[in-house]
């Protein structure tokens, strides 16, 4: 195995913190701040940065600031529908076609995140939500919808992060995929189908709720760099 570039490495950290939720749509991302704080020149930052915005997760336009993309609301719900009706194929498919491995693998999944929903720790709920659904993708067995369906899921992840702060939504959720898990362990392939797409459908309330934070923090700019929380490598 080639090792990976420091560019790559870098882009591998800012994208965690774009999933777990330490990074927000429209935070700035500070080009000579990242580098001081990673201690490397700006050449592997720019790097991370590109290849970040070829994924869609950054905003680059010449002689504006770096951020992490926004998408206008109506993109927005339109890839949010996009998600469940894939999202819930891959539900469905997996029901019927997960290896015994994968099925317990899942389990074990839900296990954790359970305990991290009892720690009210959303960061680490979070990645948990993530890894759960891409266990799902690849349980599909189709790699086609896999790798689709975790492009879309790259790209609204910091939204879904953003709606995990509401009320009580962390717990709802994981309510949710305890269903989803039961029904995909049991093989029931139309009731996996209907959960993970009630799971992704929002409601009026959690569309305008959305929307509302994102003008909120669309008006508080953030700048991001020397002062965030980024994970070392």
């Amino acid at each position: 195995m080639l090792p990976i570039s420091l560019g790559e490495r870098l882009r591998l950290g800012i994208e965690a913190d774009i999933l777990q939720g330490r990074l927000a749509p429209g935070d700035l991302l500070d080009e000579q701040s990242l580098a001081s704080r990673y201690k490397v020149s700006r050449t592997p930052v720019r790097e991370a940065l590109l290849q970040l915005s070829a994924q869609g997760l950054v905003s680059l336009t010449p002689r504006q600031p770096t951020r992490v993309a926004v998408l206008d609301a109506t993109t927005l719900l339109e890839m949010i529908d996009v998600m469940s009706c894939l999202e819930a194929q891959a539900a469905r498919l997996a029901a019927r076609r997960m290896t015994t491995a994968q099925r317990e693998q899942l389990m074990r999944i839900q296990e954790q995140a359970q305990a991290i929903a009892n720690a009210h720790d959303v960061a680490r709920f979070n990645d948990a939500n993530w890894n759960l659904h891409l266990a799902i993708f690849e349980g599909s067995q189709n790699n086609y919808l896999a790798s689709q369906a975790r492009l879309v899921r790259l790209r609204l992840q910091p939204y879904r992060c953003l709606l995990l702060r509401l009320g009580d939504r962390m717990h709802s959720a994981n309510a949710e995929h305890d269903q989803l898990v039961c029904a995909i362990v049991e093989g029931d392939s139309e009731t996996a189908f209907n959960v993970m797409r009630d799971h992704l459908t929002l409601t009026a309330d959690q569309i305008t709720d959305l929307l509302s934070l994102m003008s909120s923090r669309t008006a508080g700019e953030r700048l991001v760099g020397e002062e965030a929380a980024l994970p070392t490598f």
